[in-house]
């Protein structure tokens, strides 16, 4: 009889004398990252399309048009590119020393970071977050490298707001991470 591994998770930990951190993996979505890489494509050929338009016609309202469309068009290409860069290959990486927690999310050239003073922590727990695949604007239901910062499974208090980490991560898993992040906040 073959079991399922009980212990394979996305967190992985290092503990030193003066630093602790936890790297968590994003969570795979192989349909969303095919569909991002295929949208990419055609979005080039759209980007190609409209820049060559731009530089060949005549200067008119067309023209003032699709400059607009191109940046919107631009823009929405840079977010789904950050996007497939984040279910390739991205993470959440949470450090904490004597004085800072710092968050970070990371996909490939893209990252946002958030640094939080540990005298104001409070509270470390776990709370399983409400997922709405379907709602793509909104920061509060977009899972990735654009999530909220109050966004995750692991939840903390700072100061009168709550913020959180470790996006899609399983409760069991979270319970540990979340423990694990409190024992060592109270050792400092």
């Amino acid at each position: 009889m073959q079991f399922e591994d009980a212990f394979s998770g996305r967190a992985s930990f290092f503990e030193g004398p003066d630093l602790f951190q936890v790297r968590i993996d994003r969570k795979r979505s192989p349909w969303l990252t095919a569909f991002s890489a295929i949208w990419l494509c055609g979005w080039a050929f759209g980007e190609f399309i409209a820049i060559q338009m731009l530089l060949f016609a005549e200067v008119g309202a067309m023209s003032f048009f699709l400059l607009a469309w191109l940046g919107g068009w631009t823009i929405g290409g840079v977010f789904v590119f950050s996007q497939l860069m984040w279910g390739l290959a991205g993470y959440e990486l949470l450090s904490l020393s004597k004085e800072a927690l710092t968050l970070e999310r990371r996909a490939r050239w893209f990252s946002r970071s958030w640094n939080y003073d540990t005298t104001h922590l409070k509270n470390i727990r776990v709370s399983e977050e409400a997922q709405s695949a379907m709602s793509f604007f909104g920061n509060r239901n977009l899972q990735g490298l654009f999530s909220g910062r109050e966004q995750g499974t692991v939840k903390f208090d700072y100061g009168l707001k709550t913020r959180g980490f470790g996006l899609e991560l399983d409760e069991a898993e979270a319970r540990v991470v979340a423990d694990r992040l409190s024992g060592r906040l109270h050792a400092t």
